[in-house]
């Protein structure tokens, strides 16, 4: 039993570790978009309007990656919570509670 909970904080700490990458790379993500879009937006006031639509592509490119990694995040949450519930519940069952 103690090399199960050994193993399932191993996991979590992995899960945690990815969930902390993938908010970064989150983070970072909407950061470069929404400098994308300013670019965008000063494109069009100034009437180059193909240039603001090869940067509007990038946008949503980027907005895909937002999705993506945001789907990662919640899933990475859940799995993260599902191992420290069954932590929690080997561990009061190995302490005979």
């Amino acid at each position: 039993m103690a090399q199960r909970e050994a193993a399932l904080r191993e996991v979590i700490g992995e899960c945690k570790d990815e969930q902390s990458l993938t908010a970064s790379r989150l983070d970072a993500l909407r950061i470069r978009r929404t400098r994308l879009e300013l670019a965008r937006e000063l494109l069009v006031e100034h009437g180059q309007e193909s240039e603001a639509d090869e940067l509007q592509t990038r946008i949503y490119e980027f907005d895909r990656q937002i999705e993506a990694s945001t789907a990662t995040l919640s899933k990475l949450t859940g799995l993260i919570a599902t191992y420290q519930s069954t932590l929690k519940k080997a561990e009061r069952a190995g302490s005979g509670s």
